[in-house]
């Protein structure tokens, strides 16, 4: 008994591939399935499930923190799912959800580029160019995808315990060797991988239940107990822990509960305190933001004329930059592209009380880290300022590493 996940590029033949191998041993063949049964446990439409895996660039997802979401969404139909054992799932992000599972057989199917212009064009009928920039362009957004959410290139061969070579070794053969190496002791399920499993999916499944009160809540599971860690302020922890008890009461498989509380004012650890600058030609924004942002332990400054920022952006630089996009004669896409020419590194964060899909678009095209709508929650821009800062921290990593340090 055991689990195979198979990761493929577009045209690779790894939908072939999966089913073939599932019918040889008579295993359950699973893909777009896990969709279908994520939104009827979560209520979500399927196509808000699909975007969430195969659109990087979803910008209204992006303004209103829901990818994240729905990737969980996702993990936790699959897990459940995976726990039936003798399975085979094909499809993008399967294998992150399992990397740590023994008796999961994690496969990466590789094909030869032509190969799959090829196929593409007879497919759907299309030129070879529109083939070639299609692929390419699925290609670059899946890896994309998996740097962002998990810091994973789905290229890198580490992650896999086989990578073939559909263009060296052939489909039957493919199936095959993933058939023998399945049925070694290595991949054969035990109570002890069985259990990590079920630990991962109670982990999951309550996360997904409970991302309503908490977006970044943590939840770890262990042989039946559960540790829910959330961000909140005193005076809302007794209210938070009766509303997590009420959630995950009615859950299968959970049978001890533990919440931990973060004060939200808790200051961070130096390496993720960031120089920050906002712009902003209302005062009572930049003092908003200003305050609770000092809380936090950053480092910041405001402006409240635009031009007066320019001046201070052309001496110095910024950790981030959080500007108003409106603001008179000097608007906020000056303010990024100033930012931008002077430190690449400098994440910019867009606000504006004037939201649209066309503006959205505009500024994270131009390089815009976020873009957030007003009114806007002091929680949502917390969660930004995360990410900005862990994004800070793994550029630093990416050039110590380019160096050879």
């Amino acid at each position: 008994m055991s689990v195979i996940t198979i990761s493929r590029g577009s045209y690779s033949h790894g939908k072939e591939i999966a089913e073939k191998v599932a019918h040889k041993l008579g295993y359950d063949c699973i893909s777009r399935d896990i969709l279908i049964e994520a939104s009827k446990e979560f209520n979500v439409p399927e196509i808000k499930l699909f975007q969430a895996i195969y659109d990087t660039s979803n910008i209204m997802d992006r303004i209103f923190g829901k990818k994240e979401r729905y990737i969980t969404y996702i993990q936790a139909a699959l897990l459940k799912s995976l726990m039936k054992d003798n399975m085979v799932y094909h499809g993008f992000a399967g294998h992150f959800f399992v990397k740590e599972i023994p008796h999961v057989l994690k496969v990466r199917i590789l094909a030869d580029m032509e190969e799959r212009i090829q196929i593409m064009m007879e497919r759907n009928g299309i030129s070879r160019k529109d083939a070639v920039d299609f692929i390419h362009k699925l290609d670059r957004q899946r890896r994309k995808w998996s740097r962002k959410l998990y810091g994973i290139d789905t290229a890198d061969p580490s992650l896999y315990d086989l990578v073939i070579h559909v263009d060296t070794i052939k489909v039957d053969t493919a199936v095959d060797i993933i058939c023998f190496k399945v049925g070694s002791k290595r991949f054969q399920t035990t109570p002890e991988s069985l259990q990590k499993i079920q630990d991962l999916s109670v982990a999951a499944e309550a996360k997904a239940r409970l991302m309503d009160l908490d977006l970044n809540v943590k939840v770890k599971a262990q042989n039946g107990s559960i540790q829910v860690s959330s961000r909140t302020s005193a005076v809302r922890k007794p209210k938070l822990e009766a509303e997590v008890r009420q959630i995950t009461k009615a859950m299968p498989g959970i049978t001890d509960l533990k919440v931990n509380t973060v004060p939200a004012t808790t200051g961070l650890d130096d390496d993720r305190r960031c120089e920050i600058l906002i712009v902003d030609d209302e005062a009572v924004v930049c003092d908003r933001l200003k305050a609770f942002l000092d809380k936090d332990g950053h480092r910041v400054e405001t402006r409240v004329d635009p031009a007066e920022a320019l001046r201070l952006l052309g001496e110095r630089d910024f950790d981030i930059v959080i500007s108003d996009i409106r603001m008179g004669e000097i608007d906020g896409i000056q303010i990024m592209d100033r930012v931008l020419k002077r430190s690449q590194r400098t994440k910019v964060v867009m606000i504006t009380g004037y939201a649209t899909l066309d503006l959205a678009r505009e500024t994270l095209t131009k390089g815009a880290f976020d873009f957030i709508a007003k009114p806007f929650k002091a929680k949502e821009i917390r969660a930004t300022i995360k990410r900005a800062a862990e994004a800070l921290e793994q550029d630093v990593q990416h050039r110590v590493h380019a160096v050879g340090v």
